[in-house]
């Protein structure tokens, strides 16, 4: 099985101890015991670094680069390097995502054939992208619907079938509940919803388990970004409160920021989301997403079936696959 190193990180633990003081500071709107707290984390939490495990010989590789300005892509295909200049591409990405986002066909097709022109050709089996422009909906792209896609990792090998879930469901979202019953009807495991599903509750919860899945809000904000759970938000630097953490991590929210979180704290892969996305789609994507993991696909592949069978363009696969 394929993981990340994790080394211990002095001042990761201190930090995760200061959340509780930032969630009760947040509560009483004390806007300035929440800046000292935060500017406190900040220097406290010094992120761990995986390293990633190399791409095999048979998968393509696609990496962006920028150079003088411009934006150029490598492509290895069949160990053949190629070096091309896609810019401009950034006006391009931008208004794919805004078609994808306003659920938009037509516009979404225009989009993306105009972005796919400007990119190489990386044949049609599974890929791993590094340096992708941010924002960018693989999934919409023609040449890439149906693909195992792994943003800034490498296709496992051998994946296995997971062992064990957790299934969170934070507050105020109004299919959450109904998503992770479900998935804990078929799969077992443990499950947090309403006031079970604290920030200490969700940890517990993730704690040593195979896959999690999180049904929340969320917020992108660097280091401070948050998956909102029924007493307050869940920040990077709680996850340094993990003994041993998942494998694979599953976001069913909007863009929380925590996908490159997850994965510098040992998670394999993360299924997140970078869009808007109706929620009401969502349950019967996610429920073909962990049917696929459960038959051994790995997490690139299991998404990839579920968007083709769903028509979903807004999430992405990072990691390991």
């Amino acid at each position: 099985m394929l993981r990340w190193s994790r080394t211990a990180v002095p001042g990761a633990a201190p930090a995760s101890a200061r959340s509780a003081e930032l969630r009760l500071a947040r509560a009483g709107d004390d806007h300035r015991r929440v800046v000292a707290l935060e500017r406190e984390i900040r220097r406290l939490a010094v992120a761990t670094r995986p390293t990633p495990p190399a791409p095999t010989s048979a998968t393509t590789r696609l990496a962006f680069v920028r150079h003088g300005g411009d934006l150029h892509a490598v492509t290895a295909v069949a160990n053949r390097f190629r070096l091309h200049r896609v810019s401009p591409l950034d006006d391009h990405v931008d208004a794919l995502r805004l078609a994808v986002e306003a659920d938009r066909p037509a516009a979404v097709a225009h989009a993306a054939g105009a972005l796919e022109a400007l990119l190489p050709p990386t044949g049609d089996g599974p890929i791993t992208i590094t340096g992708s422009p941010p924002g960018l909906p693989w999934a919409a792209l023609p040449s890439y619907r149906g693909r195992a896609i792994s943003l800034d990792g490498a296709v496992p090998p051998n994946p296995r079938p997971p062992r064990g879930g957790a299934w969170i469901a934070g507050p105020a979202l109004v299919h959450a509940t109904r998503e992770v019953a479900a998935l804990h009807r078929l799969h077992g495991g443990v499950i947090r919803t309403g006031r079970s599903a604290t920030v200490d509750g969700a940890l517990r919860a993730m704690d040593g388990t195979d896959v999690v899945h999180v049904a929340a809000h969320g917020r992108s904000r660097g280091l401070f970004s948050a998956l909102q759970l029924a007493d307050g938000e869940l920040h990077e630097h709680d996850l340094g409160r993990l003994r041993r953490p998942p494998r694979i991590v599953v976001l069913s929210a909007c863009d929380s920021g925590l996908a490159a979180a997850f994965l510098r704290h040992g998670a394999e892969a993360v299924i997140a989301c970078a869009l808007a996305v109706p929620d009401d789609r969502t349950p019967a994507l996610m429920a073909t997403v962990h049917a696929g993991l459960r038959t051994g696909l790995d997490a690139a592949g299991a998404l990839a079936r579920a968007q083709v069978a769903h028509d979903d363009r807004a999430f992405t696969c990072f990691g390991s696959g």
